[in-house]
């Protein structure tokens, strides 16, 4: 007995925001030249002299370095959100829907004028958790409230 076929899918729109590339292009380029765009953590996000001390500990870490997107900013009137909503949001969120209608517009449907709804799908993919999320984790904010706490004392 033969399995019934699968759906036939097509990819047919591509866009991505990376480290050092901010297009499938440039990060093909990259791929090519073996070109890594890790480079050390930037302290806002995250403060590498509140984990000095702690040596491999719970709260330490071993990471120094990240590939972290730089000068990205989300237009809110491109997609028509009140900055008060923005604001309130996980930047993670806004990046995946700007990511979303350029795959869309770079399949040639931007705005989403003529997509056929009923038979499209976007696939996103996010390497991380997202900045709301990692701020609210307690032991990542450790150390800022540890500081702040002893400055007010």
């Amino acid at each position: 007995m033969n399995a019934p076929l699968a759906p036939a899918i097509a990819i047919v729109g591509l866009a991505c925001r990376y480290a050092d590339a901010g297009t499938p292009q440039a990060l093909w380029q990259m791929a090519l030249a073996q070109r890594r765009a890790f480079r050390r953590l930037p302290r806002e996000r995250l403060n590498l002299a509140d984990y000095a001390e702690a040596v491999a500990g719970a709260d330490g870490t071993h990471a120094s370095e990240a590939a972290v997107l730089h000068g990205w900013h989300f237009d809110r009137e491109r997609f028509r959100i009140p900055a008060a909503t923005v604001r309130a949001s996980d930047p993670a969120h806004w990046l995946a829907l700007e990511v979303a209608a350029d795959a869309l517009a770079d399949a040639g449907f931007g705005d989403g004028a003529g997509l056929p709804r009923l038979t499209t799908g976007v696939v996103i993919g996010n390497t991380l958790t997202g900045e709301v999320s990692r701020a609210a984790s307690l032991r990542l904010r450790w150390p800022y409230a540890r500081r702040t706490v002893a400055a007010r004392l």
